[in-house]
């Protein structure tokens, strides 16, 4: 697979969910979660419904928690952040690989621009991603969508927008998964209390799940998984935490841990960047397929990482048929779930 098929991979992966932050105000209480009152005003032993999907004992329908969540953000605009590190041990070898990334949504204007940076340092004998290309990414999904990616060399090169979310609605659709998914797995996050902030009241919601010997997946000895939330009393989910660690049947240690956030609602610029005209320039046409449907115009007699822009561009069109086969930071789980809570 070309450099650039390998880095599309890459930032497929930290642009979906994932250098630096947009900003935005703390999230109350962030480590560790306090809480300042009680889950059941009315001291009754009853479970009491705090919001669609949430009650005082915990979380009882995850999708429909998220949908009270869209209905808090409504159609302004506003920021995912997301922070992620994934690390094996085995024996004196030590593979890491972290991403930060920033998703800035303007869900009127059906614009999304997704800017990441991806890490990795060590090795481990068989890790197939330790020799992945540090990068930076920088996409924007609207009315053309497209990717610019930087290598610590300084070489830049675009690339039409990889993934199951190509335009800036999809995205849009897509964007709370990174949120929902520590919510909707084996682990079913209790309500253990509220903290009061400047915006409002957050239900701390937790969970934590333990399993070895038999109950363990395959190839596991034993895996410890441990989630919480912060939930706005109208719905918005403010931040999860999802963590994992894993002890395989080899010895081999495995630690993977996301933290996403939600700032800056109805604060977000989203401004389509200054490299768009030369990034568009650098693409090839947009052309008609078969059905009907855009497709990329394809040279296939470009070569991958010393050539043009344009042919750089192209030949990532050509490897796009690999990207699908390869997962990068999670072991083999869905990589927008890398903690495996979702069942």
């Amino acid at each position: 697979m070309s450099r650039l098929a390998v880095a599309l991979v890459v930032l497929v992966v930290i642009l979906a969910g994932c250098g630096g932050f947009a900003g935005g105000d703390e999230p109350p209480d962030r480590e560790p979660y306090g809480v300042d009152v009680g889950i059941n005003p009315s001291g009754e032993d009853e479970s009491e419904v705090l919001l669609t999907g949430l009650t005082t004992e915990g979380v009882t329908n995850a999708s429909e928690l998220g949908e009270a969540h869209r209905e808090a953000i409504g159609n302004r605009s506003y920021t995912i952040e997301t922070e992620y590190e994934y690390v094996i041990a085995e024996g004196d070898e030590t593979f890491r690989q972290t991403s930060n990334s920033t998703i800035s949504i303007d869900p009127d204007a059906e614009t999304v621009r997704l800017r990441g940076r991806y890490r990795s340092e060590g090795n481990v004998s068989d890790v197939p991603t330790a020799d992945e290309p540090n990068t930076t990414g920088d996409q924007w999904l609207g009315d053309r969508g497209v990717t610019r990616i930087e290598y610590e060399n300084g070489s830049v090169e675009y690339a039409p927008p990889q993934g199951a979310a190509t335009t800036g609605s999809e995205r849009i659709d897509t964007a709370d998964r990174s949120l929902l998914s520590p919510l909707e797995g084996s682990v079913v996050p209790t309500t253990a209390g509220a903290v009061d902030a400047e915006d409002g009241t957050y239900y701390v919601v937790n969970g934590s799940e333990t399993v070895s010997g038999d109950e363990a997946e395959y190839g596991q000895e034993s895996r410890e998984v441990d989630v919480r939330a912060l939930v706005r009393e109208d719905g918005l989910i403010r931040q999860t935490v999802a963590e994992q660690e894993m002890i395989m049947e080899d010895g081999e240690r495995i630690r993977i841990a996301r933290t996403t956030e939600v700032t800056a609602v109805g604060e977000t610029d989203v401004e389509r960047p200054d490299w768009y005209e030369e990034a568009i320039a650098a693409l090839p046409e947009p052309m008609e397929n078969e059905s009907g449907e855009g497709g990329m115009a394809v040279d296939r007699g470009a070569g991958a990482g010393n050539g043009t822009a344009d042919e750089r561009a192209t030949t990532e069109a050509n490897d796009s048929d690999d990207s699908d086969d390869v997962e990068t930071e999670d072991d083999g789980e869905d990589a927008d779930d890398p903690n495996g809570t979702t069942g």
